[in-house]
């Protein structure tokens, strides 16, 4: 089908990281998946000790990882729902603070992945699932935490920054002091090039960065996103609760944040840390529905000690982070921090593999999904047990479960969605990242625009600088803008180049444009269907030619032509086919398709031979010609099975391991003899072999054979002795050649061939094949013959005939079988040339017995024998020139006989006269004027003469033939010459006519009168005794007299003969005229009016009267009515004429007046008159037309009487006054001027004025009406805005303390602000110290202000979460020297000592009076209870999970394993020991595992239990066990009686279990039986026709009515013809049917050959 036009989605390539970025929408899901990833390594505690990224792919993919600044790079390839681990080099990882780096690490793939990075250090690891390329952004707030206080400050809060584009400039607003000296609140910037890395770290370990901000500044823009992970080298979350651990989380970007989220719940953690950062001032949170606590931009809330998952809502968009807290506090594991996903933002499936750490012993998923969709939720594809799920009590609609799982990997999936987290605990250890696969659909297809007329082109956003080229020519620059419309002439790639508006963001667009493919017309041989003979060629041809440089053709059956790709292939059907062509745009503009049907007639003949007996023959000889065909007695393709032409194979079989022509060949590579042998056939006229043959010339499975390793083909009459026809060296065909071997004559009956390869290596070396055998024999039976040129052959339409070719001749010989194919051959026959023969030229002698000179000369001179014949009157025969004496004429030849025998003769004539005497004589001797008379020639002569006459003047018929007829006009002698034509010689003779003398008559001159009436006629002559004859003798009153009269008045013609008594004669002519013959009256005229009107009464040189009293012979009247006139010409005569004029009215044409029109640059004018005729100056010929330019216009207006009128118009356009005021915004006092333009006009303003220009003095709208000297006027209107001046005033100078906010407030709301610290909003929050100054405006007026503050030092928090082991003393340190401290139990020192859990507080105050109040969680725990349960007795294959419960903790079993749990398979005494990292606790257990059953011996038995004993014996062993078999039975051995799966369960005697089963297939003799009628009448027997049978593999039926069309095909066997064509029953009657089938030949499925079946069946009704 043809598409004139397609679209398809817009492809933006450049333009990527735009539309991903800054137009993302916040609610669209977060894509975690992609391909294309950066990431780096934050400084993990003292330096991690392995770095991984685990990717993992839901369709398979491959890619590389790689540091590109750092010169370090890797494969890897990941299978569908697979993953696989890689280890980035150490070096990867960051070191230190607010240094450049070349760190970054890039994953690039070919297909959708998720990665997850882990940094890995044997108790302080942490996971983060990594963000693709698309979900970066460039605006970002950290989620980290403070580090370990002591140990010098060295574990730091930070956060890393990843470039993925050069010239990327970020700017930094630290929360807190960083390590680079850079002060909290202060932005600084940094410059990175793509694959750098920045690393931020606090100044001290008890600052937190969490809210930094990290954005992209204005130049470098939202092109250039980067990536931000941020945490800790290491943390006690909260501050109090050791131990700490390495904290890593990708951030994401603040357009992503979300405003409602959920908790989760990890197992074996008893409590965990919240915090959230908010994104915009004035957020509002709520935890589980409860009041809201106001933050603002970059501010956090911290939640310590959460035990349940938690609902959290908010006004706008935050962050919220989860953390695993320290052992001492959450019972197991350490921190890990998780920003969790907004509600939004679910996955369907996702893919995770477990950290490996020897601390991590439990691994789990927490799951969060609304509670309607818990159901679906399948973990490594087995559903979950919804029970499990517990609803969120904070709020309604949402469920959470966490589910234990083994270290690998696994896959979770529910297709209404989940959110879901990776975790795992272990003494000391956790790790925790998110599980999700959300992935950005694949980029839109390139924008495929399919037309050939045509196409605009536009840019999807606004662009400058833009530029067009094409792929095809990208140095030829097309066009410039946005749009761009051309007519495509081929298929080519448009492209658009340019930037985004304010220039800092390349864009780039791509359509690709392609030509729809034309529709199509397939003919064969220039038919629309053709009828070949089988093999031979048909021409294929396709119109219109599609141009290949824009579509690719495709024809079908490819195997058959030879150029499937080409307009024109010639093609070789060996069956009937239908010949498909597919015309197909290669860039996606659709196909067409067409096809065309040949017919094949099959035949068995390979070639017609045509040769000759004597192929070289002398000019005039004759050879015979012979046409001998070629039968094919057996072949074979192999492309199946080998087919029943072979006796034997040894070392071969079918296979295209090393090619065939077609399909497959016969090719050898067994061990021992390698041969392939065929049945006898009947060779008695044999002709060749033909075959095909590769001698291999690689290395196994194609293996080159050495020397003498060739390949014999031979010939036997009983299989016994063999004789070669051929060697054919092993080295001569290392590609597919063709062979043919003409067989030798005297083969039997009974002859066999045999291929068979000399020697060889052993199997699989000396490799060969062959294909495509052929063997023929010569049998013209049932072949009709034609040769051509039929010229010179004694029997055209025979397979031998004899020719006589009378030079070099090709004679072509066609073969044509009954069937109607022909087959053709051509055989040369070369004739010797010529020579010439030369003899005296043919004589006449009028004496006989005069004696000739006879000469004949040869143009081959030597060698030349002479014979003359006959040997009459010549003197000798065997000469050259003998001399001749002929007594009558004759004619001897002479023959030249050359060297060769070939001939050449030549004749001589010599004439001998035999003309006698000749009389001539005539039928009259005296003839009248203008008389005739006979002349005769008499004479003898002995052969043919030639009678010729003279003189020739005119008088005679003739002047040849012996009877000739004269017709003198004087006395005349008339002379017969008499010439013998043999010989020439002549004789002649005379006679003389006398011819009457000349008569004249005269009738008098022609005459014109008044009225021939009366008129009388006369003749004068010189004739004697004449008679008198006048012509009208009805108009005389005696045509015999010499002068009769006239009877009528008309013009008449009178012709008169005078004849004598001898009845010669002579005649004259005299015409008599009426005066007013052809007058005409009354004659009708008409005219237009106004025109006058030309009378003319005709008959020149007469008098006239008009009725008018004119006397002219024309008059001219210009008024309607009848005029007359009386005529009188020289003689006198008289006559009237009336003439009847008429005037036709005129047309009344008026156009109007000339016009002059303002603005208006169209204008119609009517010249009326409807029906008429119209013609206007332009060319135009309608009643209207309509002129848009000035000048004068003209029309003409035809009558249908061709009366015509005409007038013209001026016509005027005058422009309208242009606008050209301008809106205008000033500040107060400064003037504005308002100029209306268009100079020369005149002026009316709303206030007044009447200048060009005016200046207001308030703000308002002022108009103006503009006239023009044409007086076209127009009003335009223009806006004044004149604003207020602007005042700030910050407020004095102040001091703070540290931690302390001061809002700073610009005043006057509606302007626009610009502060030093980058803030554009009316207020902002100082807490740092420095000068804070700022700029506003309204669009016209500016003001400026500034304030230094200083915010003094507050104490720092020393104090930190601690768990210790019951019974212990932990001794708290509140830090800051000289300052005073207050704890909540009443002590005033810097330290106290606590002995119970609980929650201890200070405040401290420094000298400047700044004060903070700080807290510190203390625990004391409880040594770990360990039980592994009772011993236990299980069955072998069983799996006891032991599990040493407190997560959390460290495992050291008896087996060597560390991990919480563990797998038991084998009998033996197991045992753990459990170190909660301050107690320790153990417990051990037994087990035992009993054998179970064997499994079945055999699982699947064919047979055919249609025969004996109709059963098969399935036997269960295991002696000693019970059974259930699925049959019922409870025996060890069942017979099974049908087909199907057999199914058991066995049970020893130790209660120990097996399932297995075995299957009994059906496999019965092939077999095929076909009906040859049926009654297809809806009574239920016998209603569908079709075959059946036992394996039956391939099948396919054809069903044909009379007039061979098809009515029913079939494919299986099993379907059948219910009687009905084209749902109507068919009539009654028989039905030809083909069938083509294979049976299965073996258990394997196996098909053998094809079988061909022709019949017929019967339709009853």
């Amino acid at each position: 089908m043809n598409h004139p036009f397609l679209l398809r989605n817009a492809s933006v390539t450049a333009a990527l990281l735009l539309s991903m970025l800054g137009a993302r929408a916040q609610t669209a899901p977060l894509a975690s998946g992609g391909k294309d990833f950066w990431l780096g390594f934050m400084q993990n505690a003292y330096g991690a000790q392995a770095l991984r990224l685990t990717i993992a792919s839901p369709s398979g993919a491959t890619g590389t990882v790689s540091m590109p600044l750092g010169g370090w790079s890797t494969g890897f390839s990941v299978g569908p729902n697979g993953q696989t681990t890689l280890i980035v080099p150490a070096t990867a990882e960051h070191v230190g603070s607010e240094v450049v780096a070349n760190k970054g690490i890039r994953v690039q793939s070919d297909n959708n992945i998720t990665v997850t990075a882990t940094s890995y250090q044997s108790f302080t690891a942490d996971a983060a699932q990594v963000l693709p390329l698309r979900s970066l952004g460039t605006s970002y707030r950290a989620q980290a935490y403070r580090g370990l206080p002591g140990f010098a400050d060295f574990y730091k809060s930070e956060l890393l920054i990843v470039a993925t584009e050069d010239g990327t400039q970020v700017k930094i607003v630290p929360s807190v002091n960083t390590s680079g000296g850079h002060p909290a609140g202060i932005p600084f910037t940094v410059n990175l090039d793509q694959g750098q890395t920045y690393q931020v770290q606090s100044a001290m370990a008890a600052l937190d960065l969490t809210g930094t901000l990290v954005e992209a500044t204005t130049s470098s823009g939202a092109c250039r996103p980067f990536a931000v992970f941020s945490g800790s080298m290491c943390a006690n979350v909260p501050v109090g609760c050791p131990a700490c651990d390495h904290i890593y989380e990708q951030m994401v970007p603040m357009d992503q944040w979300g405003t409602l989220f959920h908790t989760a719940r990890a197992l074996n953690v008893a409590t965990c840390t919240i915090r959230v950062v908010a994104a915009q001032n004035g957020t509002q949170v709520a935890v589980d529905g409860g009041a809201p606590v106001p933050l603002n931009a970059g501010q956090s809330l911290e939640l310590n000690g959460v035990t349940s998952p938690l609902c959290i809502s908010a006004t706008q968009p935050v962050s919220v982070a989860q953390h695993f807290e320290g052992f001492n506090c959450a019972g197991q594991g350490d921190p890990a921090m998780l920003e969790l996903l907004p509600d939004e933002r679910v996955s369907t499936s996702a893919l995770w593999s477990t950290m490996i750490s020897g601390q991590i012993g439990s691994h789990s998923v927490s799951v969060i999904m609304p509670t309607a969709n818990t159901g679906q939720l399948t973990i490594d594809g087995a559903p979950v047990n919804q029970a499990l799920f517990v609803p969120y009590t904070g709020c309604s609609g949402w469920s959470y479960a966490a589910f234990p799982v083994a270290s690998g990997t696994h896959r979770i999936a529910a297709t209404g969605g989940f959110l879901a987290y990776a975790s795992g605990t272990g003494t000391g250890e956790s790790y925790a990242f998110i599980v999700g696969s959300v992935f950005f659909p694949d980029d839109p297809p390139q924008q495929i625009i399919c037309s050939s007329g045509p196409v605009t082109l536009t840019a999807p956003q606004p662009i400058v600088n833009a530029e067009w080229t094409t792929a095809s020519d990208p140095g030829t620059l097309l066009g410039t803008g946005p749009s761009l419309t051309f007519t495509p002439t081929a298929n080519d790639t448009y492209i658009l180049d340019g930037q985004t508006t304010n220039g800092l963001c390349p864009l780039h667009f791509e359509w690709e444009v392609g030509l729809p493919p034309p529709s199509v017309n397939v003919t064969a041989n220039g038919l629309a269907s053709a009828q070949v003979c089988q093999n031979a060629a048909v021409q294929l041809n396709v119109l219109p030619v599609p141009d290949p440089g824009s579509f690719d053709l495709a024809w079908t059956p490819s195997s058959t032509m030879n150029d499937a790709t080409v307009p024109d292939p010639v093609a070789y059907p060996a069956t009937d086919t239908w010949f498909k062509l597919l015309v197909t745009s290669p860039v996606g503009c659709g196909s067409v398709i067409d096809s065309v049907f040949v017919d094949v007639l099959p035949h068995d003949v390979e070639a017609i031979v045509a040769v000759a007996l004597d192929d070289t023959v002398c000019p005039g000889q004759s050879t015979t010609l012979q046409a001998r065909a070629e039968r094919i007695v057996a072949s074979d393709n192999f492309n199946d099975a080998p087919s029943a032409i072979w006796a034997s194979i040894s070392g071969g079989s079918a296979s295209a391991l090393c090619g065939a022509i077609t399909g497959n060949a016969l090719r050898f590579d067994g061990a021992g003899t390698r041969s392939a042998t065929t049945t006898p056939f009947n060779m008695v006229n044999g002709a060749a072999l033909h075959f095909a043959l590769r001698i291999a010339n690689g290395t196994a499975p194609c293996d080159d054979p050495e020397p003498g390793d060739d390949i014999l083909v031979q010939h036997s009459p009983d299989g016994v002795t063999w004789t070669t026809i051929a060697t054919l060296l092993e080295s001569a065909y290392p590609a597919w050649t063709t062979v043919d071997l003409p067989l030798p004559t005297g083969l039997s009956s009974t002859t066999r061939f045999r291929w068979k390869q000399a020697a060889n290596s052993g199997a699989g070396t000396d490799n060969w094949a062959i294909d495509d055998v052929r063997i023929t024999r010569y049998d013209n039976t049932g072949l009709v013959f034609a040769w051509s040129p039929a010229t010179g052959l004694s029997a055209p339409n025979s397979a031998s005939t004899s020719a006589s070719p009378a030079g070099p001749t090709t004679w072509t010989v066609t073969a044509q079988t009954l069937s109607g194919c022909s087959f053709t051959d051509q055989v040369t026959i070369e004739v010797q040339p010529a020579f010439t023969l030369t003899a005296t030229a043919d004589t006449t002698i009028c004496t006989p017995g005069s004696p000739v000179q006879l000469q004949a000369v040869a143009s081959q001179n030597s060698g030349i024998t002479w014979a003359w014949s006959p040997a009459t009157w010549l003197t000798n025969t065997t000469t050259a020139a003998p001399l001749a004496t002929a007594g009558t004429t004759t004619t001897w030849t002479v023959t030249a006989t050359g060297p060769g025998g070939c001939t050449a003769q030549e004749q001589v004539s010599i004439t001998v006269g035999q003309l006698g005497a000749m009389n001539v004589t005539t039928s009259d001797a005296s003839l009248c004027q203008g008389a005739q008379c006979w002349l005769n020639a008499a004479f003898t002569a002995g052969s043919p003469c030639t009678v010729t006459w003279t003189p020739d003047n005119g008088s005679l018929n003739s002047l040849t033939g012996a009877w000739v007829s004269a017709s003198p006009t004087a006395p005349t002698t008339y002379i017969a010459t008499v010439t013998e034509d043999l010989s020439g010689c002549s004789v002649q003779d005379s006679v003389h006519i006398h011819v009457s003398t000349a008569y004249t008559a005269d009738a008098g001159q022609d005459t014109s009168l008044c009225s021939t009436t009366g008129h009388q006629l006369n003749v004068v002559h010189n004739v004697p005794l004449a008679t008198i004859s006048w012509s009208n003798p009805s108009l005389v009153d005696d045509a015999a007299l010499n002068s009769p009269t006239v009877l009528f008045d008309t013009t008449a013609t009178y012709q008169v003969t005078v004849t004598d008594t001898a009845g010669c004669f002579v005649t004259d002519l005299v015409t008599v005229s009426d005066a007013f013959d052809e007058l005409i009256t009354p004659e009708d005229v008409s005219a237009c009016a106004g025109t006058p009107v030309l009378l003319d009464a005709g008959f020149p040189g007469s008098s006239y009267a008009w009725s008018t009293n004119a006397a002219t012979q024309s008059i001219s009247v210009d008024t309607a009515g009848s005029y007359h006139c009386t005529i009188t010409n020289p003689q006198g005569c008289q006559a009237s004429r009336t003439f009847n004029v008429v005037f036709n009215a005129m047309p009344v044409v008026d156009l109007g007046p000339d016009l002059s029109i303002c603005g208006n640059y169209a204008q119609t004018l009517d010249a009326g008159n409807p029906g008429n005729a119209f013609s206007w100056s332009t060319g135009a010929n309608d009643q209207q037309i309509t002129v848009t330019q000035d000048g004068t216009y003209s029309v003409s207006v035809t009558t249908p009487f061709n009366c015509t009128a005409a007038d013209e118009v001026n016509i005027a356009f005058h422009a309208l006054p242009t606008d050209e005021l301008a809106d205008a915004t000033v500040c107060a006092g400064t003037p504005v001027s308002l100029n209306a333009g268009n100079p020369g006009a005149s002026y009316q303003w709303n206030n007044g004025a009447t200048t060009q220009s005016i200046v207001p003095d308030s703000s308002g709208t002022y108009s103006v009406t503009i006239i023009t000297p044409e007086q076209c006027a127009a009003t335009y209107v223009a806006i004044v805005a004149i604003l207020p001046v602007v005042n700030i005033d910050l407020g004095p100078d102040t001091t703070l303390c540290s931690g302390q906010v001061l809002v700073l407030d610009a005043g006057t709301s509606g302007l626009n602000y610009t502060w030093n610290t980058g803030a554009t909003t009316q207020t902002i929050q100082a807490t740092t110290s420095g000068t804070y100054s700022v700029s506003a405006s309204n669009g016209a007026c500016a003001g400026q202000d500034a304030i230094s503050l200083t915010f003094d030092p507050s104490p720092t928090d020393p104090l930190q979460d601690t768990i210790a082991c019951a019974g212990g003393t932990i001794t708290l340190d509140a830090g800051n020297p000289g300052c005073t401290w207050l704890w909540n139990t009443g002590a005033t020192t810097p330290t106290i000592d606590v002995v119970s859990s609980g929650t201890y507080s200070v405040t401290v105050t420094n000298a400047m009076n700044c004060s903070g109040h700080f807290d510190a969680e203390v625990t004391f725990a409880d040594p770990p209870v360990v039980d592994l349960g009772p011993d236990t007795v299980l069955c072998e294959g069983d799996v006891l999970t032991l599990d040493a419960g407190n997560p959390g903790a460290t495992y050291q079993w008896s087996n060597g394993q560390d991990t919480r749990t563990i797998n038991v398979t084998s009998g033996g005494i197991y045992s753990v020991v459990v170190n909660n990292g301050l107690c320790t606790g153990t417990d051990g257990i037994s087990t035992t595992f009993n054998q179970r059953p064997d499994r079945l011996g055999t699982h699947q038995f064919f047979t055919c239990l249609d025969k004996e004993p109709h059963y098969v014996v399935i036997s269960a062993g295991n002696n000693g066990s019970s059974y259930e078999w699925s049959t019922g039975a409870s025996s060890q051995v069942i017979l099974a009686g049908a087909y199907g799966w057999y199914y058991v369960d066995i049970t020893n005697s130790l209660d120990c279990s097996v399932r297995d089963s075995a299957v009994v297939t059906e496999f019965c003799d092939p077999s095929l039986y076909v009906p040859n009628s049926f009654t297809p009448n809806g009574d239920g027997v016998n209603d569908i026709w079709h075959a059946d049978g036992n394996n039956i593999g391939y099948f396919n039926l054809n069903v044909f009515d009379r007039g061979g069309q098809v009515i029913f095909h079939s494919e299986n066997f099993t379907y059948g013809w219910d009687g009905k064509i084209d749902g109507e029953d068919a009539p009654p009657g028989v039905y030809v049917w083909r069938m083509e089938y294979r049976f299965v030949k073996d258990t394997e499925g196996k098909e053998g050959m094809i079988h061909s079946q022709l019949g017929h069946v019967t339709l009853l009704r």
